[in-house]
């Protein structure tokens, strides 16, 4: 539009020029007949782009369809790519603006929200395959598991929160709802292929929010899927199984047997990293298992490769700890600063990927979650890395995700 305007007033300039020098130069009149010509010709070519953009202006636009649900070709776990998306300025060149300036930065900072793990209270079963995890009410989240719905409200509240502060270009209205909810969905995709989690976080919120209120179930499936993936990137287990849970009701219910055989396997993911083999194995061996003999058969192997891994843990687990309680993992817990401040901050800084600021809120917050779900090796690992430097860390066993 700038270049238009310019184009313009030197357009207008030129014909007063020529008027003016046909007054004060007569003789001049053959040179001027040919300039004349010139940028007559330049003048048609921009009244007749005018015209035309009148014209499309009432005219509606064409926007093409999200694209279908398509699970991922192979199994792995949820995982951040190094390369950022080419095509993420198409949809949204600040966003890919702020990502080339704090590359660094994005891809690191987490909010407190994002990177909090609080427990359940709650285990999973077979039948909670059967019911969602959350409804929406017309004006925000709810449903039969209180905690479950006020947990996933308060992401949304703070992941719109955190996505309108940033000052990106507004989110497009020309088309209604869907077609803002499929806006904010290819460009959270976009940012979760870069490995940029906070905006894929924020931004598949911002979707998911504009489904629900369309009551597409297949995109709400989709987005959940995608959170769920998200969450796992940040170890943050808990939501992760939240979405994937409500991933696998609404495949179900949808009879889309692909989706629903990769969110139980996801699902069953989370819950193994919540220290929950036992119900893993169930997932895998009893839901997805099946499906994927049926739909999947080039994935069997895998799964059943995952199957056997969960067996040998349930057994050594069981074989290790009296009465055979299923105690896999543990939340390492910051309970003693001790003198040197600077150097515990340092230290969750890198242990966590937490920015400056919020390591020192944790510091200066005791006791504070350093690490959730880790296996006993890493667990001894992170409180002697803290003992060196004066710092008191304690092992908190979980089982079930619940700690004991």
């Amino acid at each position: 539009m700038k270049i238009k305007r310019v184009a313009l007033v030197t357009i207008s300039v030129s014909w007063l020029a020529i008027l003016l020098v046909a007054i004060l130069y007569p003789a001049m009149v053959s040179i001027l007949l040919v300039l004349t010509f010139i940028i007559g010709i330049v003048s048609a070519i921009m009244a007749l782009n005018f015209v035309v953009s009148i014209i499309l202006a009432f005219l509606p636009e064409v926007k093409e369809d999200a694209p279908p649900y398509s699970p991922p070709s192979e199994i792995e776990r949820a995982n951040s790519a190094t390369q950022p998306a080419s095509t993420l300025a198409d949809l949204h060149p600040e966003w890919l603006h702020s990502t080339i300036r704090d590359k660094k930065a994005s891809i690191n900072c987490v909010t407190t929200t994002l990177n909090k793990n609080e427990p359940l209270n709650s285990v999973l079963s077979l039948e909670s395959f059967n019911s969602p995890v959350f409804e929406w009410s017309g004006s925000g989240y709810t449903g039969k598991n209180q905690e479950w719905a006020r947990k996933i409200q308060h992401e949304s509240n703070d992941a719109i929160a955190w996505f309108t502060a940033q000052n990106f270009a507004p989110i497009p209205t020309w088309g209604g709802l869907k077609v803002e909810a499929e806006y904010c969905f290819n460009m959270a995709a976009q940012a979760q292929d870069a490995g940029i989690i906070q905006e894929a976080w924020a931004g598949f919120y911002q979707a998911l929010i504009r489904y629900c209120r369309l009551n597409d179930s297949k995109n709400i499936s989709l987005t959940c899927f995608n959170l769920g993936k998200v969450y796992g990137v940040r170890q943050n287990w808990e939501l992760a199984m939240l979405m994937f849970l409500h991933s696998v009701y609404l495949t179900m219910k949808l009879g889309d047997q692909k989706g629903y055989a990769w969110s139980v396997f996801y699902l069953s993911d989370a819950v193994d990293n919540l220290g929950d083999s036992a119900t893993a194995k169930l997932f895998l061996a009893k839901e997805a298992l099946p499906v994927f003999q049926r739909v999947l058969p080039e994935n069997v192997a895998d799964v059943e490769s995952c199957i056997r891994r969960l067996a040998e843990v349930d057994a050594e687990t069981n074989e290790a700890v009296p009465g055979g309680a299923t105690v896999l993992r543990f939340d390492v817990v910051l309970t003693n600063i001790g003198p040197a401040k600077l150097a515990v901050v340092k230290k969750v800084c890198e242990l966590t990927g937490l920015e400056l600021k919020a390591a020192k809120d944790l510091v200066e917050n005791v006791p504070g979650k350093l690490k959730e779900a880790v296996k006993e090796p890493e667990a001894k690992s992170i409180i002697d890395t803290f003992a060196d430097i004066g710092a008191s860390v304690e092992a908190v066993p979980i089982n079930n995700g619940i700690p004991k």
